[in-house]
């Protein structure tokens, strides 16, 4: 089998700049990808949707006669507020002492925990950044962006948390100049019909997009190259059954391109035998994780073939959050492929999340085991996974969607 590892490495390289989704640089990301797809003569369609973004601006924080450098969440308007502050530990525990105040809270705050806050009449919010990252980046989520619900929300760095925090009570000014808009992203498909059960069909994806600050080497341009080296490979080794490839945008933004590609498809999906989802890839050192949202069987066999192949994996049967999660509301089942543990990950969603983090053979023990997983399960007589997802997972995807976006969904598939 050849070693497309250092090909992938050289797709990564070009993809290493920040690509917030509706932006000039998911553009031209989108243009290197597509290049890329028709040199191997493979046809490419590119599925656009709506979305609200916006355009990545600065803030501050005033405090004690001091500027504090902070970033605005991302579809957030500009402002301008003085309050008192409030440490909240868990926003979950909110009480009534934080309406009207400004609440400070380790790490962003999205879905429902957000809601609560809107619910509790806060007056804004800072996030603090994990240490040593800088500042990990957060969005407003559609749902209340749509609705018109948007605090006034800053990003700020560890350092500058805990000053905050050691003076809980003072008051602080708030600044912030991000600006949302309405505005469209694009998703990327190209198909490599089988030659023997062209009916069936193993769905490979990945997002292209990044948070609004980041490169986003690992975060998931190393899923992005994989995905083109997974098709170079099967552009010139064809299949028995269809494959195919979708890079996702909108991602970072809430599953934004899955979620639209989903729907479309709705009438289609029962073709879609399994869902190899590759998010977060590169690290030269560290684990690699195999999160099968499906039945037993599939948990056992990405076991088995990582003993075959020689390729350490940590398999679990759980949900992941990543573009495979919409395809779990229908009920169809997927294989999500990581690898965590170095400098790549640990910077994913900040600026450090760079190409100097990554290297080849960081991206080759996740395209190895998503190539010989795609070709056992291709050249199979009949398909040997179940097309099922466990029970045991239907709460965890129903509170997934709650807890991240705030949207009460019920699985499609009792």
């Amino acid at each position: 089998m050849r070693d497309f590892s250092r090909f992938a490495f050289n797709i990564l390289k070009e993809l290493s700049f920040p690509r917030l989704a509706g932006s000039d640089g998911e553009e031209r990301a989108r243009d290197i990808i597509v290049t890329h797809l028709r040199g191997m003569d493979l046809p490419v369609k590119e599925e656009s949707f709506e979305l609200w973004t916006f355009k990545p601006g600065n803030g501050r924080i005033r405090l004690n006669g001091k500027n504090l450098k902070a970033i605005p969440y991302g579809n957030s308007k500009p402002f301008k507020l003085k309050g008192s502050t409030v440490y909240v530990e868990d926003v979950d525990f909110a009480g009534r002492k934080v309406r009207e105040k400004i609440v400070v809270t380790y790490g962003g705050v999205r879905g429902s925990s957000y809601e609560k806050l809107l619910e509790k009449g806060v007056k804004g919010i800072v996030s603090i950044s994990p240490p040593e990252k800088g500042f990990a980046f957060s969005s407003i989520s559609q749902r209340f962006v749509s609705e018109g619900k948007v605090i006034p929300a800053l990003i700020v760095d560890y350092e500058s948390g805990l000053r905050i925090k050691e003076n809980e009570g003072k008051e602080i000014e708030m600044e912030g100049a991000t600006e949302f808009f309405k505005g469209s992203s694009v998703n990327l498909i190209t198909e490599i019909k089988g030659e023997k059960v062209p009916e069936e069909i193993i769905l490979l994806c990945g997002h292209y997009d990044s948070v609004a600050i980041s490169p986003g080497a690992t975060d998931n341009g190393g899923g992005s190259a994989i995905l083109v080296a997974l098709a170079k490979y099967f552009s010139i080794k064809r299949p028995s059954r269809t494959l195919r490839f979708v890079w996702f945008s909108g991602e970072e933004l809430g599953l934004l391109g899955s979620q639209a590609y989903v729907e479309n498809i709705k009438d289609e999906l029962k073709k879609i035998q399994m869902v190899i989802n590759i998010d977060v890839a590169g690290d030269p050192l560290g684990e690699n994780s195999a999160m099968c949202i499906a039945e037993r069987d599939t948990l056992n066999f990405i076991s088995f073939l990582a003993k075959e192949k020689d390729i350490p994996f940590k398999t679990k049967l759980d949900i992941y959050s990543s573009d495979s999660m919409p395809f779990a509301l229908y009920g169809v089942p997927s294989i999500n492929l990581a690898r965590f543990g170095g400098k790549g990950s640990f910077y994913i969603h900040s600026h450090s999340d760079k190409l100097k983090f990554t290297s080849p053979s960081g991206l080759k023990s996740v395209l190895n085991m998503a190539l010989n997983a795609v070709e056992r399960l291709d050249r199979s007589a009949v398909f040997p996974l179940e097309r099922k997802i466990s029970k045991d997972l239907k709460e965890k995807i129903e509170d997934y969607f709650k807890r991240m976006q705030g949207k009460k969904v019920e699985v499609k598939w009792e």
